[in-house]
């Protein structure tokens, strides 16, 4: 743990890497895997309010804190987890002493949309095509699912970039360093090959991996299984795909029954949910301690690990994140707004300039009547939409200016028109959109021939940078698994470094393991966009997975819809959305 602490004082001082928010990563990424190592051995110890106590005010230090004396409070704190960690033994032990991994990333799918919003979604589907769908497949997803990936663009597919280049120069540098991997950057780190921790078994077991996804990242995904399989033969990988709009409910009813998959890839924000229905995911933690490390969770963006964990437990490995960002299309926007008020000034001049009636060019679209899409808003201004208790705070000053805010774009603004995203998908190909705002999944939806950027979202005030919900996809362990200990090692397989490079590389998916954006020669061949929504998940909110936050989507969609679009009082709107969600959550687990 010291010679780790110091190594990373070594970096820091510039012997190792140039970009500080790296090292920030790392050591985010170090107290991710202690935060778990503590739940899951101090658990009768102590309440989870303080482990949340302690683990914030180390985050604080690591953030906030001059190089020096940051590097100094860190190794006195950690030094003292250490002793309790070693004297508890188990998976403290385990968990204290390995070498972190570094960088960072981002992104989500969209759970829940209203039912007759104009997007053809059952209630609780998401508004705008599921990441990972072909466009118009959005439709008919059971509610409140959200969590496949997208069908990957081309490597550098539309941006505009050298190698190198990410869609917009960061705060602070100049031109044409977007991504920090010029020529002169850190030694790719060393790669270790993946080792079985299980004895291979004979005669070979069948797992079977249910997943949603689409295009190159489906290719990458089932190549890395295959491969695996080629490997190891002990293992007979039946890899299926299934349906997006169907995966969830078949996981819901097939899992409990024992006819379900062994693995299956969803995102995080349904654990409570199924935690609540009972008899669908298995805890991971005993097979973390037997069969892995705590130490090694360190590897991770450390909000996907801390996204997987509920009450303690850890439910699922981190594949991917996914947030939104700001696309631009570069024939009508010459640099990426940084404040709201920039990006209302550009709309207006690229709304004049372009015409009138069907042939108009817009501003900004987006479906802004979806929560999903809407919380970026209301992060910045300081809103908490679900709160760790499961109490909604949505009738708050805080979430009523983040309205008031949208709002105005449609109204005074005049730069946002009452469109579905699948309109504004159709717009920005067509040329006739400035900005949209979304996640990754959209890099597989732009046509081929539109110029365009990718930019971290504005800020909707000085000080108050837009915060959009960050998402963690994971592979979770099937309850009813027949070979669990077997099924680990895929699982350990598909996360370990080798198989995020085939995923990064030829899935174009922001995978969640750190160690792939510290080799800068791949971070140079991979689509430069990807470099952005990592920048971005350093401000994002986690989507809440507890069960209440699916009493909080359709209600709140329908609230933005009639407060943004409709004309109804704003105050009025959330005042009576705030009621019908508090009674939604009374009534939870009675019906």
């Amino acid at each position: 743990m010291r010679s780790n602490l110091r190594r990373m004082e070594h970096e820091w001082t510039g012997a190792g890497m140039k970009d500080r928010s790296v090292l920030v990563m790392r050591v985010g990424a170090v107290l991710g895997a202690l935060a778990l190592a503590l739940a899951a051995s101090c658990g009768r110890e102590e309440s989870a309010q303080v482990r949340r106590t302690q683990l914030s005010e180390l985050a604080d230090k690591a953030a906030v804190a001059p190089a020096d004396s940051r590097i100094a409070a860190l190794e006195e704190r950690l030094a003292s987890l250490e002793k309790r960690l070693n004297g508890m033994g188990g998976s403290g032990q385990a968990a204290v002493g390995s070498e972190p991994n570094a960088t960072g990333g981002s992104g989500e799918t969209p759970p829940g949309a209203a039912s007759g919003q104009g997007t053809g979604n059952a209630t609780g589907a998401p508004g705008e095509t599921p990441p990972g769908a072909a466009s118009g497949q959005g439709t008919g997803n059971a509610p409140g699912a959200p969590g496949e990936t997208p069908p990957g663009a081309a490597s550098g597919q539309g941006t505009g970039n050298a190698p190198g280049g990410s869609g917009e120069t960061p705060p602070g540098a100049a031109p044409g360093q977007g991504t920090g991997n010029a020529a002169g950057a850190a030694t790719p780190p060393e790669h270790k090959e993946f080792e079985l921790t299980y004895g291979e078994p004979s005669p070979a077991v069948r797992i079977v991996v249910w997943h949603a996804y689409r295009g190159r990242e489906k290719d990458a995904f089932e190549k890395v299984l295959k491969e695996f399989s080629t490997r190891f033969p002990g293992f007979d990988m039946d890899v299926q795909e299934v349906p997006f709009s169907a995966l969830r409910d078949k996981i819901v009813v097939t899992i409990p029954r024992g006819t379900g998959p062994d693995l299956f890839v969803y995102a995080h924000n349904n654990i409570g949910d199924w935690l609540l229905k009972g008899g669908i995911l298995a805890p991971l933690s005993s097979y973390v301690e037997k069969y892995d490390s705590f130490d090694n969770l360190g590897k991770f963006l450390p909000d996907t690990v801390k996204a997987l964990a509920y009450d303690g437990t850890l439910y699922g490995l981190p594949l991917a994140f996914k947030s939104h960002a700001l696309f631009y299309n570069r024939k009508l926007v010459k640099e990426p707004p940084r404040s709201m008020e920039e990006l209302i000034r550009i709309g207006k001049e690229v709304q004049a300039a372009g015409g009138e009636g069907e042939e108009r060019t817009h501003g900004l679209v987006y479906d802004a009547g979806l929560l999903y899409n809407h919380a970026g808003f209301a992060h910045a201004f300081g809103a908490t939409i679900l709160d760790d208790q499961g109490k909604a705070h949505i009738d708050t000053p805080e979430f009523r200016a983040s309205v008031d805010l949208v709002r105005e774009l449609f109204t005074s603004a005049g730069i946002l028109p009452d469109l579905n995203d699948m309109m504004g998908t159709f717009l920005f190909n067509s040329g006739k959109a400035a900005f949209v705002i979304k996640g990754p999944w959209f890099l597989g939806e732009v046509d081929a021939g539109v110029d365009y950027g990718v930019a971290l979202l504005p800020e909707v005030a000085p000080g108050k940078p837009m915060k959009p919900f960050l998402g963690s996809e994971g592979v979770f362990l099937s309850a009813g698994s027949k070979n669990p200990e077997a099924a680990f090692q895929v699982m350990r397989y598909l996360v370990s470094s080798e198989a995020a490079r085939v995923r990064y590389l030829e899935g174009d998916q922001l995978v969640a393991n750190l160690e792939v954006y510290e080799d800068a020669q791949l971070a140079g061949k991979a689509n430069p966009a990807l470099d952005v929504f990592r920048r971005q998940a350093e401000s994002t909110v986690i989507m809440s997975s507890r069960p209440e936050m699916q009493a909080v989507w359709s209600t709140v969609d329908n609230a933005l819809r009639n407060a943004v679009f409709g004309g109804a009082d704003v105050g009025t709107t959330l005042t009576e959305a705030q009621a019908k969600v508090e009674h939604d959550i009374s009534t939870m687990g009675t019906k």
